[in-house]
């Protein structure tokens, strides 16, 4: 056993007196290899550490080879991605982790008497981001619309809509929430929402925020908001009154309703003749 490893000293005595010997005792075997942490879960971005630890006589040769969420496997010495820094030694480091970093870290020690393996498993949390959201728009009364929203985030995050910073929970034109997940190869998961109105109405105009969250990383949640406005017919003018007039004029007040959401350009003046119900514009 490699414990047995040490100098051995044998003794011979007689009356006349003593002699001894010693010989050095060389345990020779195959790697012992341990991987510290066996697992480790890591935000996107943060660093990543494996430290491998081998044991053998004569020393052993040490590498690392990655096995992706694919099972495609690569030497480590020769794996690099766009955004991470590689450390290849005894210690694995990875300064700034990405979602294609995931899977399994394999440490292998070998020498002449044999080679011995031992694995570690890195797990990426991606942070919610909201990519995209329909951009603020204006839609005629009584018509029918959709906002869509688009986020990515692991563990794939949920979606939801405010209304003006309160949570839609429905309201007179009907609309629906459908969620859609797509899933591409070594891509970060991606989720779809729509926010759908059947027939929008006066009270839909407003602030729409799309607000991406994922049950582990509750702290870390993005948005984006896009604003609606409903586009109408100005309501009538209100308050009107005559307050003064003489045989030819007329001093007609009047307060302007609501403006349909655009300015409003001009107002018509008619009158009516009493004597023969004739209409006129002033």
């Amino acid at each position: 056993q490699p414990s047995d490893a040490g100098d051995y000293t044998c003794t011979a005595t007689n009356v006349v007196g003593s002699v001894s010997a010693t010989a050095n005792v060389f345990v020779q075997g195959a790697p012992r290899v341990e991987v510290s942490p066996a697992s480790q879960v890591v935000i996107n971005t943060n660093p990543a550490t494996f430290a491998c630890f081998s044991y053998a006589n004569p020393s052993p040769v040490v590498w690392w080879v990655f096995t992706d969420a694919q099972g495609n496997s690569t030497n480590v010495s020769n794996f690099t991605t766009v955004s991470s820094s590689i450390v290849v030694n005894s210690t694995l480091t990875i300064s700034s982790v990405q979602y294609q970093d995931r899977g399994q870290y394999n440490c292998t020690a070998s020498n002449v008497i044999g080679t011995v393996s031992s694995g570690a498993t890195l797990t990426v949390h991606v942070k919610p981001v909201v990519t995209s959201i329909s951009n603020s728009s204006e839609v005629n009364i009584t018509q029918p619309f959709s906002l869509q929203c688009i986020a990515t985030g692991f563990p794939r995050p949920a979606l939801f809509w405010m209304k003006n910073g309160a949570n839609v929970s429905g309201g007179p034109s009907i609309f629906s929430v459908n969620i859609t997940t797509t899933q591409l190869a070594n891509s970060v998961p991606q989720v779809g929402s729509a926010l759908n109105f059947t027939s929008v109405q006066r009270n839909d105009t407003a602030n729409y925020t799309c607000v991406a969250m994922n049950a582990i990383l509750t702290t870390l949640n993005d948005s984006q908001t896009s604003q609606l406005v409903i586009l109408e017919l100005p309501d009538p003018p209100i308050n009107t009154a005559i307050s003064q007039y003489g045989s030819r004029w007329v001093f007609l007040t009047w307060k302007a309703g609501f403006d349909g959401n655009k300015p409003i350009t001009s107002f018509n003046i008619y009158g009516r003749n009493l004597n023969t119900s004739s209409s006129f514009q002033l």
